[in-house]
């Protein structure tokens, strides 16, 4: 009796374990934001029975990682280029300036608030391609006191909070912080929208729960976004 009790835990354990599905979801640090968290545990909750680990990933060699199985899914701005993985749009945004709200700042009307802080405190880019255009067409319409480039986004943030920083980022990354606030940078901000993608090895069944739950996701994301 111990022994069939013993064979059909066993067996039980095996159909728990093959109904489980386990999915390694790799974010760029970039995209990593509580939002996205959220988002990714309101899935967890929903569907029981798959299991997500994540990663960070800095993009480097994130398609060898999906062809290897080792990722399952890799969410990040950059979409891949090889024929034999697909991405595809996740949410779209746009540049605004992001400061402290504790920030001393004058002005009445939107363009002078933004013009006060361009010329008043050190501007951090750099840790996204679209910077280099935006901010060639700022210089054309406002003088910048002072630019720092740097490549790492999580450094900034940290500056921004201290009141030692400003910067130009997409509003799926600082918009959820209510101690960080924005101004729209206008036309140029939507001739340069940020796409956000989802990437993963085509036809792989497993995923698609987890994609389409992200869709509609994203949906909220760029609704969310704040025009000015």
């Amino acid at each position: 009796l111990l022994a069939q009790i013993e064979d059909s835990t066993h067996e039980i354990r095996k159909v728990a374990t093959r109904d489980q599905i386990h999915l390694v979801i790799a974010l760029a640090s970039d995209v990593a934001t509580q939002n996205m968290l959220t988002s990714i545990q309101a899935f967890k909750k929903d569907h029981p029975n798959y299991n997500l680990e994540l990663v960070m990933d800095d993009g480097k060699q994130t398609d060898q990682l999906l062809r290897s199985h080792q990722v399952d899914v890799a969410i990040s701005f950059k979409k891949t280029k090889s024929t034999d993985l697909h991405s595809e749009h996740y949410a779209t945004s746009h540049m605004q300036l992001m400061y402290s709200q504790t920030l001393h700042v004058e002005g009445e009307s939107h363009n002078a608030r933004l013009r006060y802080l361009l010329a008043t405190y050190p501007l951090y880019v750099g840790f996204m391609d679209e910077h280099t255009p935006i901010l060639e067409n700022l210089q054309r319409e406002y003088t910048i006191g002072r630019i720092v480039r740097v490549v790492n986004s999580d450094f900034v943030q940290k500056l921004v909070h201290q009141e030692l920083a400003i910067t130009i980022a997409p509003f799926t990354l600082e918009g959820e912080d209510t101690l960080i606030s924005s101004l729209g940078l206008g036309g140029i901000a939507n001739i340069y929208p940020i796409q956000m993608y989802m990437s993963h090895v085509r036809y792989n069944d497993a995923v698609q729960p987890f994609l389409q739950f992200l869709r509609e996701q994203g949906k909220t994301y760029s609704k969310g976004d704040k025009k000015e």
